[in-house]
């Protein structure tokens, strides 16, 4: 049977839902090919994102989703946002990863003006890199590599640097 590390929470679906104000649109920050993602914020004040997958995502993976779980878990990267919980309970799953506070490439390239603004050379060079290196660690590091997938301006998080 895999196993889930230690470090990776397992959260109720009471819980998420408690924290993500039963994944309201207003804690919606983000939909991809998968499912959604919401934004989460516990009774600690700690926020977490959470993405919740849709079932008919998940028909099309074979690995089971304890699996998918442990394969994520595994991955350990500056670049590379670290899964820090899950759910599996009722028929649905849900990943839970350290909210950016920053959003995504999409956002500073895709909204206001003076956003976009904000990306010098030096800071878009910074992303470019960063970008490079997760791919780097996800296809050459890792083993068995890993393939995103879904390699988009969307799914490129901002960080506080």
């Amino acid at each position: 049977p895999t196993v889930v590390p230690d470090n990776v929470k397992s959260y109720s679906i009471a819980d998420l839902q408690m924290a993500t104000g039963s994944f309201s649109i207003e804690n919606l920050v983000g939909e991809g090919s998968i499912g959604r993602v919401y934004r989460a914020k516990f009774d600690d004040g700690k926020v977490l994102a959470v993405k919740k997958i849709d079932s008919s995502a998940l028909s099309n993976i074979s690995e089971d989703f304890t699996e998918i779980v442990a394969s994520i878990s595994r991955l350990h990267h500056p670049n590379v946002t670290e899964l820090v919980g899950y759910c599996s309970e009722h028929g649905q799953h849900l990943l839970i990863y350290d909210f950016q506070r920053n959003g995504s490439l999409n956002d500073f390239l895709h909204l206001d003006d003076e956003y976009s603004k904000l990306l010098t050379w030096n800071t878009r060079v910074k992303i470019a890199l960063g970008s490079a290196r997760a791919l780097e660690y996800l296809h050459e590091v890792c083993s068995p590599s890993v393939v995103h997938q879904n390699f988009k301006s969307e799914n490129i998080l901002l960080d506080a640097e």
